[in-house]
């Protein structure tokens, strides 16, 4: 029998069965399956289907905060100065890869449950990425319009959106390329992946837009 606290479990049942099956295509009978669990012991610890979703990404999330922190720290300091756009991006990308190498397979789960949740349910996510990320995400805003003086900050805004859901979908489900053909690729290791990852989002951010009337106006809540 598992011995792990009934609040573990679930959370380590719904983490799973969100990251691979989504959030709308989970249900609190089969992460009550996983979980060795009973329905009322979900409701009554988590309410309901939306709060546990919190829940589940709240237990991560304040680690990974903590780590871009201290990365942003480190980049920013008490300069004004604009700083290396790359260096931007590896303070979204390296506090997810690092979850990863640490976490295994509970810590793609994590990941896999982001990248599902910001199209299901950006709702949940923002509310929880704002609590313990907005400071993060303020700063990195500020970075990159120190960075980009001549993108217009509405394209900004909506790049960094852009290159939060990019990373997220990325290190779900990495792109192994592979297959037999003229185009083969050999195996690549996981630190590769990551440094083409940041280079590519890198190069998006700081491209400038085509035209002014191009220019995106606004942008969606950020993650």
């Amino acid at each position: 029998m598992n011995q792990l606290p009934t609040t573990s479990r679930i959370l380590d049942a719904a983490e799973k069965r969100f990251g691979k099956h989504g959030f709308d295509g989970t249900s609190i009978k089969a992460i009550c399956a996983e979980a060795d669990a009973n329905v009322a012991a979900v409701h009554y610890h988590f309410k309901n289907k939306d709060d546990l979703a919190m829940a589940v990404m709240a237990r991560r999330m304040e680690g990974v905060a903590r780590r871009r922190k201290e990365l942003l720290d480190a980049l920013l300091g008490e300069s004004d100065q604009a700083p290396p756009i790359r260096g931007i991006v590896e303070t979204i990308v390296l506090p997810l890869v690092e979850i990863i190498a640490s976490e295994g397979a509970a810590g793609r789960a994590y990941v896999k449950t982001l990248a599902h949740l910001i199209h299901e349910r950006l709702d949940l996510l923002s509310t929880t990425h704002n609590t313990y990320n907005g400071t993060n995400a303020s700063r990195q805003l500020e970075a990159l319009y120190r960075a980009l003086p001549g993108v217009p900050q509405g394209v900004v805004q909506y790049r960094l959106a852009l290159s939060y859901d990019a990373a997220l979908h990325w290190l779900a489900h990495p792109l192994q390329l592979t297959q037999e053909g003229p185009y083969v690729r050999p195996q690549r290791s996981s630190d590769d992946y990551t440094v083409e990852l940041i280079d590519f989002l890198a190069g998006g951010l700081a491209v400038e837009p085509t035209t002014a009337e191009d220019a995106v106006s606004g942008a969606p809540s950020a993650i």
